[in-house]
């Protein structure tokens, strides 16, 4: 793959993970059987008494993916891939936590559906595929040409 379709590829990814934020992602047990989205967990989440877990949750799954995809065009071609990177390890780990604290807390009034195992995957690949094209990239291409300085 080229540098170019890894970023069309990583821009997709990202995309695909906001956008399944508001995609059903559990069942309300009971009477009705409702699809609750991500959004919606999480505020339920918040009516449990814990609000700050959940807005740094909606936070972190929403500006994660937004600044990787930033960085793919903001920062030098090295670094870019570096930082999505982190931004993405750190997206895999806030939703595999996220779902299994709601799995634990809310078990007896929400069930999931398993697309909580597709939205960690799929940020897993984002990972991969921002890992994949930073050892593509020249070392030399991300740092400042240090002849240009001097003069």
């Amino acid at each position: 793959m080229t540098k170019k379709q890894i970023k069309i590829l990583i821009c997709v990814i990202q995309t695909l993970l906001i956008a399944m934020l508001f995609l059903p992602a559990a069942r309300e047990s009971g009477s009705s059987t409702a699809a609750l989205s991500t959004l919606d967990l999480a505020r339920r989440y918040s009516d449990l008494g814990k609000t700050y877990d959940s807005i740094v949750y909606i936070m972190l799954c929403g500006c994660c993916p937004v600044m990787s995809v930033l960085s793919l065009f903001i920062v030098h071609e090295r670094r870019n891939y570096g930082v999505g990177a982190c931004l993405s390890a750190l997206t895999v780990l806030v939703h595999a936590c996220f779902y299994t604290s709601i799995g634990s807390t809310m078990g007896g009034s929400v069930a999931l559906t398993g697309m909580q195992y597709f939205i960690v995957f799929l940020a897993f690949v984002a990972m991969a595929s921002e890992i994949y094209g930073y050892l593509l990239t020249d070392p030399k291409s991300g740092e400042p040409d240090k002849d240009k300085k001097e003069s």
